[in-house]
């Protein structure tokens, strides 16, 4: 039953003095970019961007974003203003940005909607990236293997529109959020470089804990490792509940929990060396180099064979030579030892082995474990933070962009 003041629409319950429209009826224009590939230069002035450029209500320029200069600029260019929204509609779908003036020029796979001044851009952003209208969207893709979003769905599907004045309420509410999250992710950002700089600083012995000096020992990963292997070379057949199988995939993202299955006489068929222990080294080898993850459970899983398996004498070794593997001296040694012009590029086991370690003394080990964790717990409560106010914003949007509270 639908409350007082209130009223059932096609876009969910809203005010009864709000409106539904299509999203066609309050732009200017809604069109996408360019559908051909332009002239690349590496010095030119705009930067050529895709959906996969739109993230979190911006614009990000990539080290590898494509650029082009004036003459490919003036040849494609589209009408962008302080009316325009960008949003993602090819693969990735429904990511929004503001654009504030930054000098692009956009590819096929971003749309762009210019919207009258009837209504509030910033309102019309935050609705485009409300739960309901982009469930509208996902309900209308077209595409097999890469979805698509076309225009005229996007013209054609209602949104609820308040007035201007409860539009811009809202724009201001959800902005100071942003602005929230926005200062989070710049300290984070520091952080996570102040974290590095330490790393490589105490990992290559230039920066030195007080009460610490001296040389350190060297040794190699085939010196300190009892065992070197790698996991199975047949693809084995998975099963739905089972032993655990790792893949490159599982190291690079950290995500143990969404990994595949094998079933136990499967597991049994293999080598020894294709099983975990705890403490173990998983180190990515094909493909992807040099990612690694300590094991840091019991339960024995299975490998495959794009991954190398560090077994040591004893955890403090094994937890130093994990902590050494993040340095760039470390993936240095690794990329100088691999056939980078492979395809894929990998690195052989024999060349594992001759990878240097350096060795402090026991103290200065633990010592240097306990800053980079104290450095690790801080960036973890701060990301806690940030997803706690991420949260908080999608309570919101759903709140205020439904009528459900009002501000005005």
């Amino acid at each position: 039953m639908v409350r007082d003041g209130y009223k059932q629409t096609e876009v969910g319950v809203i005010p009864e003095d709000w409106e539904v429209v299509e999203i066609g009826s309050v732009t200017t224009r809604v069109g996408d970019g360019l559908h051909s590939t332009p002239m690349y230069d590496s010095s030119g002035s705009y930067s050529f961007i895709n959906g996969n450029n739109l993230k979190d209500g911006r614009i990000f320029i990539y080290d590898n974003t494509k650029r082009v200069d004036d003459t490919q600029y003036d040849l494609h260019k589209i009408e962008l203003n302080a009316s325009s929204v960008l949003m993602s509609i090819n693969g990735t779908i429904g990511n929004i940005a503001l654009y504030e003036g930054e000098k692009i020029l956009l590819g096929k796979s971003a749309a762009y909607l210019n919207f009258k001044s009837s209504v509030d851009r910033k309102y019309m952003a935050f609705c485009l990236a409300s739960k309901i209208i982009q469930q509208s969207f996902n309900d209308n893709l077209t595409g097999t293997t890469i979805k698509n979003l076309g225009l005229k769905v996007i013209s054609s599907t209602p949104i609820p529109l308040p007035t201007l004045r409860e539009q811009r309420a809202i724009a201001r509410a959800l902005s100071d959020t942003d602005a929230l999250l926005s200062a989070l992710d710049a300290l984070i950002g520091k952080k996570e470089a102040f974290k590095r700089g330490m790393m490589e600083g105490l990992l290559s012995g230039e920066i030195r804990l007080e009460g610490f000096e001296g040389e350190w020992g060297v040794s190699s990963l085939g010196k300190l490792c009892e065992l070197i292997g790698d996991g199975t070379h047949q693809t084995p057949k998975y099963v739905e509940s089972g032993v655990t199988f790792v893949s490159v995939e599982n190291v690079t993202s950290m995500d143990f929990t969404n990994t595949k299955f094998i079933s136990e006489d499967a597991f049994d068929a293999m080598a020894n060396y294709s099983k975990t222990r705890r403490n173990d080294v998983l180190l990515t080898r094909i493909g992807t180099l040099g990612e690694t993850a300590l094991v840091d459970w019991d339960t024995p899983a299975a490998i495959y064979v794009s991954l190398a398996l560090l077994r040591f004498a004893d955890e403090i070794t094994a937890k130093w030579v994990y902590t050494f593997s993040k340095s760039s001296i470390f993936i240095a040694a690794l990329e100088a030892r691999s056939l980078m012009n492979a395809i894929p590029k990998k690195i052989n086991l024999g060349e594992i082995s001759g990878i240097p370690i350096p060795i402090p003394p026991l103290s200065e080990q633990r010592a240097i474990a306990r800053v980079l964790s104290d450095l690790d717990a801080e960036l973890s409560a701060l990301r806690a933070r940030r997803a706690k106010l991420a949260k908080v914003k999608a309570g919101m949007m759903g709140e205020l962009l439904t009528g459900a509270v009002r501000l005005v």
